[in-house]
This record gives structure tokens, sequence and C-alpha cells, in this order.
């Protein structure tokens, strides 16, 4: 049982590549890159002289503000589409209302305390859910966080 195709025929091309899949390859060639650098230094090679500026007296500037206060212990940032990461969550049949803050860096319980305070809730009526950093409320206080966290400019 002879047979007529080689065994090793699907190695070997049946036609050429086409003209794109060479085009993409020739971009990246080292060749182009070490000419475009060769005569960009070519250009570069002329020595400039220093300019000779008059010492002004050094200006202090001011540190920029950080986006949000330094004295906090904690940032909540905010979703991808620009928005506070602060949900609505129903548990045992809708009989639970939870409030969820979520993207907590830095402290939680110290925004747990402070968002407690804010709204005036019991001590057993927040906490601190520690492996995903979430601060849960108890009852639907979306509203009243959302402006909580704008005050802090979060």
């Amino acid at each position: 049982m002879a047979s007529s195709t080689p065994i090793l025929s699907f190695l070997r091309p049946l036609a050429l590549p086409r003209r794109a899949t060479l085009r993409q390859f020739q971009a990246f060639s080292t060749a182009s890159r070490l000419r475009n650098i060769a005569g960009a230094t070519e250009a570069q090679s002329a020595p400039t002289p220093p300019t000779e500026s008059p010492k002004s007296a050094s200006t202090t500037t001011s540190p920029r503000p950080s986006p949000y206060p330094s004295k906090s212990r904690y940032h909540v940032a905010r979703t991808h589409s620009g928005n506070l990461p602060v949900y609505r969550d129903w548990k045992r049949g809708g009989n639970l209302h939870l409030t969820i803050v979520r993207k907590i860096t830095g402290d939680p319980h110290a925004l747990r305390n402070d968002l407690r305070q804010y709204i005036g809730l019991e001590d057993e009526d927040a906490w601190v859910n520690s492996i995903t950093k979430q601060v849960i409320l108890s009852g639907f206080h979306v509203e009243q966080v959302h402006e909580f966290l704008k005050g802090k400019n979060f």
C-alpha cells in the first residue's frame, strides 16, 4: 500500500503568504527600526550650545491638593462608569434590607464608624466584611451614603 502523497506534506506550504500578512511582519522588522534610529541620531548629532539665562529668584510652588483629604484613613474608589460603589441588597426573602459600600482602600472600620455616626445607626447595625473589605449597613441608606461620600470629595 504505497501512498502517492508524502508523509509530511502538511508541513510544506501550499501557497505563498498574502501581502497583508507579510506587511504585518515587515512593519516591526529590526532593519527598519535601526534605519529610523540611525537617521534620527545623525540629525541630532550636531551639538547645540547651552543657553544661558540669568538666574532668577527661586519660586516656591505649593503642593498640589490631593483628590481626597489627607487626614482621611480610607478612600472609596469610583466604578468604571464614574459612580459611587454603593449598592442595595435584599436577604432572607426580602425581609433583610442592606446597603453595601464597596471598593474601599485603607481602614474600612474608620469608614464604618463615620457612616454609623452620620446616619445615626446603632453599633450592631453596621459591620465590616474583612475578607471583601466592604462596609455593610442594615437598612436602605444609599442616598445618605452618597451624600456623605460626596461631602468627603470621593
